[in-house]
């Protein structure tokens, strides 16, 4: 598992989380990291660059030819960028989260929905009393 998040603060909690709280593969290797990179620039290949890698658990040297095949986006309020969508749209299954429906809505329509089919969604209302939801959709190719 790879998580991306481009501020530096978040990346050392969550690698901190991870350590603390995730079983170890076999071997005793962590099997996950959040590595700081802008979700537009990440691409699996990127993991063998020396600069991510040492950001791995795997460190330099050790990335194995990762095939990803699911994604899991929480966009900010006003939804995927271009880049991020184009990066979004290569994957086969892809979870979405969204604080604002109308930009999933965009999203959606801006062919992220395209050859996919909605598995499965749910409507979340964290904020009762309020015009804030969160929806999650779980889309597949």
């Amino acid at each position: 598992v790879v998580g991306v998040e481009i501020n530096a603060r978040l990346v050392a909690c969550a690698n901190e989380n991870l350590r603390a709280n995730l079983r170890r593969e076999e071997g005793g290797q962590l099997n996950a990291c959040v590595i700081k990179i802008p979700a537009e620039n990440f691409n699996p290949g990127m993991l063998r660059r020396p600069q991510l890698a040492r950001q791995a658990p795997w460190g330099e040297g050790g990335a194995e030819d990762f095939r990803f095949q699911v994604v899991l986006v929480d966009p900010p309020r006003a939804g995927l960028d271009k880049h991020t969508l184009r990066v979004v749209q290569r994957y086969d299954h892809v979870l979405y989260i969204s604080c604002c429906p109308a930009s999933l809505a965009r999203d959606l329509a801006g062919g992220l929905g395209e050859g996919r089919e909605v598995v499965r969604w749910a409507v979340l209302d964290h904020f009762p009393n309020t015009s804030h939801i969160e929806a999650a959709v779980y889309l597949r190719r």
